[in-house]
């Protein structure tokens, strides 16, 4: 029905623009809320006796046969040099071992299997390499590389001057690093994987207790590195943490800075897919339905389109929204209808419940 309403009238003051106001943000709530409403799934059970016969899986932080990681990482392994002090000769480590780098994590592979599609798919592939050269070579028996720190020093003089890493162990797994966010957040995927509750935020090393703005990108880092790994249980927690922590950054006095906020809209929408370009086996989105966007994206946008005041002025922002016609777009949609009572009751209010106190 037209409105006869007169246009020089303020919109607050007419019936039907209140009226297409409340059925546009209920449009609005309810495609924020299509299919995503649903628990954290549990990890599959393992008990302390399956950890304790599981076999080692050595794991990669990097790639020798990426283009990317033969620029970061020319010369990966440990460097040895060798040096005469009081007449004897000695091993001189130069530089400092770099976990995933220069030597492997040494992981369990049922903790690797059930946490993520991703290891699991690699982990049948290492299989097979493995079944196919038992079958070449019934008689032959390789010396699997000891990834230890006290074996550098054995076998001296059968050992080169210098070690290096310059191809692929078949007996290991090798992720990209532009997959790994830092090393901290992979940290964190094997502490959900052993829990399978939680983990902490490291900063610089350690455990911390403050909700800072940088924790707000870890947690996105834990989500990006868990989409990636298609780790649906530690997507969702990861996701969960980040709404408790925009919750927390969301009272006038407690703002994100625009800078903030524009670091974590660069890495939504840059996510990556599985370093092997496979596909999950579930919805990447965390949602039933397929058209629905990303769920770390709809966090963020309706984050900043219910504070739309606070970031309108940010000259960074305005900047972004002209590189970003989608991100703009979203805005320009939803900014007349947006208030923070939607935050309130957000997507992920039901995933979990409460999150769990931190000890």
């Amino acid at each position: 029905m037209a409105c006869n309403c007169n246009p020089r009238e303020p919109a607050t003051n007419c019936s039907c623009h209140d009226e297409a106001a409340k059925a546009h943000q209920l449009r609005f709530k309810k495609r924020e809320r299509n299919g995503k409403g649903t628990d954290i799934r549990p990890l599959p059970g393992l008990s302390n006796a399956d950890l304790y016969t599981s076999p080692s899986v050595k794991v990669y932080l990097y790639d020798p046969n990426d283009p990317e990681d033969a620029k970061l990482f020319p010369d990966p392994g440990l460097k040895v040099k060798k040096v005469q002090v009081a007449g004897s000769t000695i091993d001189l480590v130069q530089g400092r071992l770099r976990a995933g780098i220069d030597k492997p994590l040494i992981l369990h592979r049922a903790l690797l299997e059930r946490a993520s599609e991703f290891f699991s798919r690699q982990l049948k592939e290492m299989d097979a390499r493995a079944a196919g050269k038992s079958e070449s070579h019934p008689n032959t028996v390789t010396d699997e590389e000891d990834s230890s720190w006290e074996s550098i020093y054995d076998q001296e003089s059968e050992r080169p001057t210098e070690t290096t890493t310059t191809s692929q162990n078949q007996d290991a797994i090798y992720i990209p690093s532009r997959y790994i966010p830092s090393f901290p957040v992979f940290m964190a995927f094997i502490q959900f994987a052993q829990t399978d509750e939680d983990y902490d935020y490291l900063e610089g090393g350690d455990i911390t207790r403050c909700l800072t703005p940088s924790e707000t990108v870890f947690h996105l880092d834990v989500y990006r590195l868990a989409r990636s790994l298609h780790a649906q249980a530690l997507q969702q927690r990861s996701v969960t943490n980040l709404y408790d922590i925009l919750n927390y950054w969301s009272e006038d006095t407690f703002t994100l800075s625009p800078e903030c906020v524009l670091r974590l809209l660069e890495t939504v929408y840059n996510l990556p897919e599985a370093p092997d370009g496979k596909e999950a086996s579930y919805s990447l989105n965390l949602s039933s339905d397929d058209k629905e966007m990303d769920s770390a994206m709809e966090l963020l946008l309706l984050y900043v389109v219910t504070r739309l005041s606070k970031f309108q002025h940010s000259t960074d922002m305005i900047a972004y929204c002209r590189r970003n016609k989608e991100f703009a777009g979203y805005i320009f949609q939803n900014a007349g209808c947006a208030s923070k009572s939607m935050w309130d009751e957000p997507v992920f209010s039901s995933l979990c419940g409460k999150r769990p106190q931190r000890r």
